[in-house]
């Protein structure tokens, strides 16, 4: 598989259609740009010595050039490594040196990245070189003879060719990711897939609305469904804000949805957006609220929803398919073929996602994890229904944290080894359950409150949008119960739901507390920001004291 000839097929067929749309910086990339920019890029690298098997790092967010960029890596066999624009500098340096990379390009017009720069420049030692310097080298008139001839590097579906780092936290810890994804290696895209999409070859377009910059997929579903020989044009921008997003999707009005559901529902609440949802939603990293799935169901369009639940460093653990009340027959026609061919387990209505006490439904556990439910304190199994830590086993699971060698994320049963996640949760015939978050865990008189079980009981009230229970200091009881409410109309009346809330919880689970706000702080990817809201709870619950004093 020879990427140059691919790449040269596609620009004869498809050569004048975009295949990369940027709306914040108003650019686009044809097939016949990609494969003109990334054909002197790669011939740039070659001057730099960069052969197949050499590792190329890129610390930028979704621009043009990270696309070009990573087309170039390809060209000439070479790993690229994309890393977080949301990353340190000493993270960066660290995923530099445990992939070896030989180079670093990175964008310091990036606020997140020129923040970073700003608090610690890189390490003399690293080869490292701005965006900019690199843009002004490809574009040099020197390099185009060169350009027309670069290296034929034939690649094996089974090479490495990407590799995908992070920092993440498991339970109480926090560090970088020790092992790495291979997109195109053995467990990864190989060459039974390819195969496989020789049977979809006259797809005739397909347009993606990609908002994962935390894991810079943002140019790898593009690459691999290019490797494959069709034609597809995605749209993407470098920064999250719901209003333009809005925008974007009533503009190009795509057919696929990739990044949280949470993301897309703020999308949706924006005033006057107009946009119908997109023919499939694929979420994943989250469970599917209730609140959101009802908005869903408001919203013209939609299709098909995947709902993936699964963690930084061990990868997809559950999912939950969903089909709109008033899918097409040629989508029940799709998932119908899906399921017989085994690539999910089952399909749920939309409109039947409910929040209970229980917990928040994951879906049918992956064939190829393995899942076991512990006692957060004595680390010992459960049984099926009872709730407890879930860990996972899997191969794609990672081997530790860089600069770490601690094995307490780690629990033995059986003599296999799991990963401890940090959720909470339960399973019931083979179908997962979250019920929290292990550091979200609020204690209170020695009492251990989950946090989903108030925040269900919140959200079905009128007036509540969304509900997020934390917990503030208390010098008597250790913690007190902030139930921070995102109103939906008119504010609810605070005593009618305490009231609400004390009949359908226990004394001891009754918020002290309730605090509203019109928007929730988010993340720079778009989901709920928990550490920012929890801080703002304490100030503003610090400031009423204060006033009463």
């Amino acid at each position: 598989m020879d990427y140059n000839i691919i790449m040269e097929k596609q620009v004869r067929r498809n050569g004048k259609r975009v295949c990369k749309r940027f709306p914040d910086r108003n650019v686009t990339l044809t097939y016949a740009e990609l494969e003109e920019k990334s054909r002197r890029t790669a011939a740039w690298l070659q001057t730099q010595g960069f052969q197949k098997g050499d590792v190329l790092a890129v610390w930028m967010g979704n621009v043009p050039e990270y696309i070009i960029l990573m087309a170039a890596a390809l060209r000439n066999g070479c790993i690229f490594v994309p890393l977080s624009i949301y990353e340190s500098t000493a993270q960066i340096e660290a995923m530099c040196t445990e992939s070896g990379a030989g180079l670093l390009i990175y964008d310091s017009g990036n606020k997140y990245v020129k923040k970073q720069l700003t608090a610690k420049a890189l390490s003399a030692d690293l080869y490292a070189m701005d965006v900019a310097g690199f843009s002004d080298l490809v574009r040099t008139d020197s390099l185009a003879a060169e350009a027309k001839h670069p290296l034929r590097c034939e690649l094996d579906m089974h090479d490495s060719v990407m590799i995908l780092y992070t920092s993440g936290s498991t339970g109480k810890k926090k560090g970088i990711c020790k092992n790495s994804a291979a997109v195109l290696g053995k467990r990864g895209l190989a060459s039974g897939y390819i195969r496989l999409m020789d049977a979809v070859q006259r797809i005739r377009r397909m347009r993606v609305y990609n908002l994962c910059p935390w894991y810079h997929n943002t140019g790898m579903m593009l690459q691999m469904l290019m490797l494959m020989g069709l034609n597809f044009e995605e749209v993407t921008m470098e920064q999250y804000n719901p209003a333009t997003v809005a925008k974007c999707l009533q503009e190009f009005r795509p057919v696929i949805w990739l990044g949280t559901a949470s993301m897309l529902y703020r999308c949706c609440i924006v005033p006057e957006a107009q946009f119908a949802l997109p023919v499939a939603i694929i979420s994943t990293g989250e469970a599917l609220s209730e609140h959101i799935a009802k908005k869903f169901q408001e919203m013209p369009g939609g299709g098909i929803l995947y709902s993936g639940y699964g963690t930084t460093e061990a990868g997809g653990i559950a999912g939950a398919c969903y089909r709109f009340r008033n899918t097409t027959p040629w989508i029940r026609l799709i998932l119908w073929t899906i399921k017989k061919i085994n690539m999910i387990q089952g399909v749920w209505e939309i409109g039947t996602v409910s929040a209970s006490t229980d917990g928040i439904l994951l879906g049918h556990i992956s064939k190829m994890v393995s899942v076991l439910i512990c006692d957060p304190e004595s680390g010992c199994a459960v049984e099926d229904g009872m709730s407890g830590e879930i860990c996972v086993a899997t191969s794609r699971a990672m081997t530790g944290y860089v600069a770490d060698d601690a094995m307490d994320i780690y629990v033995k049963h059986d003599g296999q080894i799991y990963l401890k996640t940090g959720d909470l949760g339960f399973k019931k015939d083979n179908i997962l359950y979250l019920t929290g978050r292990q550091k979200q865990m609020i204690l209170r008189s020695g009492e251990n409150i989950i946090p989903h079980e108030i925040e269900c009981e919140a959200e079905v009230f009128p007036g509540v949008g969304a509900a997020i229970a934390c917990g503030i200091p208390s010098e008597a009881y250790g913690e007190d119960i902030c139930l921070c409410v995102e109103i939906s109309g008119e504010p609810p009346e605070q005593d009618e739901l305490v009231a609400h809330l004390s009949g359908k919880l226990p004394k001891y689970m009754v918020p002290q507390y309730i605090l509203y706000w019109t928007d929730f702080p988010l993340t720079n990817t778009g989901k709920l920001d928990r550490k920012a809201l929890k801080t703002e709870a304490e100030a503003r619950i610090s400031a009423m004291k204060q006033g009463k004093a």
